[in-house]
């Protein structure tokens, strides 16, 4: 039998990043995580707000209740015309940082979800030739 400790299980989430420049922001989208956005002023700080933002939207739906998404696959999402000429980055939240209300999550289909998600070591990340274009 196989003991997941649920508070060092990560999510990886895909990100869409709109191209910004000095006075356009870089719009962020999580397209597996419905109305989750951000942006930053260069592309840096937009990744690190996706996750900030990823997060809040996770506290959230934990406060009421809900159902967390598990991550699609990169390549996946790459092929949605909507985001033509946005750019692709998978980031990765650590769950850990939900205390111990996850803990009641492990025997639920979230948490069979999670581990299956973890488990499978799924990673699709496309080349950073293909992310960047």
């Amino acid at each position: 039998m196989v003991i997941f400790d649920f508070k060092m299980m990560k999510l990886k989430y895909p990100i869409a990043i709109e191209p910004g420049n000095e006075q356009i922001a870089f719009g962020v989208v999580v397209p597996d995580l419905p109305g989750c956005f951000s942006a930053g002023d260069s592309m840096e700080e937009a990744i690190e707000n996706s996750k900030e933002a990823i997060a809040s939207w996770i506290e959230v739906v934990l406060d009421e209740d809900g159902k967390i998404p598990t991550p699609g696959k990169l390549a996946d999402h790459f092929k949605n015309p909507l985001f033509t000429g946005w750019r692709w980055v998978t980031v990765e939240i650590k769950i850990s940082g939900f205390g111990a209300r996850l803990e009641d999550l492990a025997d639920t289909a979230l948490g069979l979800e999670i581990m299956d998600h973890v488990r499978s070591g799924e990673e699709e990340i496309l080349s950073s030739e293909d992310v960047w274009k």
